[in-house]
């Protein structure tokens, strides 16, 4: 599992893409993804971004060191209602006493004729217990269990 900081952003250059892990088979389940989309990928642009858009350092280092467990095993997951392309997975934090919550986006490419499906994500922050509750009335959610 790769740990995410501030301490290797010299190491990624712009283009580098990274694999994330592999989803846990339940939530490719429940959401009824492609086999090829049970891979979860990153962009050295959208670490950067994740890191450059927390408030403080704490919460760019809590929202890194939890994305590829959270992208992995997940705990709540749902497909968005204005995009089914668009994936939200949640995991709680016990130590911190807080969730992460990523946001993934289902794409589509065609490689030699044959059809293929990639998981990117492309949004990741803390989120509260009072933000958590916003989202689970707006989205259908399920409970990975």
């Amino acid at each position: 599992m790769t740990h995410w900081s501030s301490a290797n952003d010299d190491e990624h250059t712009p283009d580098d893409e990274y694999q994330l892990g592999d989803v846990d088979q339940r939530v490719t389940a429940i959401l009824s993804l492609a086999p090829s989309a049970s891979i979860a990928w990153i962009h050295a642009v959208t670490l950067r971004h994740i890191k450059d858009r927390r408030a403080n350092a704490n919460d760019a280092e809590f929202v890194l060191r939890h994305l590829s467990p959270t992208v992995v095993s997940p705990e709540i997951v749902c497909t968005e209602s204005r995009d089914p392309r668009r994936l939200r997975f949640v995991k709680f934090v016990p130590e911190a006493n807080r969730h992460v919550h990523v946001s993934l986006k289902l794409v589509e490419s065609s490689v030699l004729g044959a059809v293929e499906y990639k998981l990117w994500v492309s949004s990741a922050y803390p989120l509260g217990l009072r933000s958590l509750t916003r989202l689970l009335k707006r989205e259908n959610f399920h409970i990975v269990g």
